[in-house]
This record gives structure tokens, sequence and C-alpha cells, in this order.
């Protein structure tokens, strides 16, 4: 599963997401899913990851659209934490 996450999250999203303080992560074995939308801790540009959450959710670029598709279909539970957020 995650070669083909890393197959469509490629780095151009991964640079666009870390300029705005979040990236798309593969957690496996976590019992919130395997791909997650995080925060990135160590630049703190957002409070949280419900901050992020709402930014990937309102964000109109390329990689928050991207983001949500994976998450529509591989971790439904997230996708839903988010438009709901």
């Amino acid at each position: 599963m995650e070669v083909i996450f890393t197959t469509y999250w490629n780095d151009t999203d991964r640079q666009n997401a870390h300029a705005e303080g979040w990236d798309l992560f593969y957690s496996s074995g976590s019992a919130d899913g395997p791909y997650q939308v995080q925060r990135l801790d160590e630049e703190a540009l957002l409070n949280d990851d419900t901050c992020a959450w709402k930014l990937v959710k309102n964000g109109n670029k390329p990689h928050h659209a991207k983001a949500l598709a994976i998450l529509k279909q591989s971790n439904p539970q997230e996708y839903n934490r988010i438009l709901n957020a």
C-alpha cells in the first residue's frame, strides 16, 4: 500500500505541503487509518492537526485536492474527519 501512496503523493506535493506546515503521512498500523494529514511539528507553522485539516479542506491548490482524493479512497475515516473539521 505504501508503494501506491508514494506513486501518487510525490516530492512536489510534499514540498508544497511542507511550505504550508503539513504533510500526508503513511501510518501503518494506526487506529486512525493508514493515510493521515498531520501538521509538521518541527515547523510549528500550524497549531495542530485540525488546522492542517482545515487548510487542506479549504485549499484550492492541486496538492490539496490530491490529498483529499487519496484520503477519500484510502482512508475514508480521515477524509470525513477533515470534511467535518
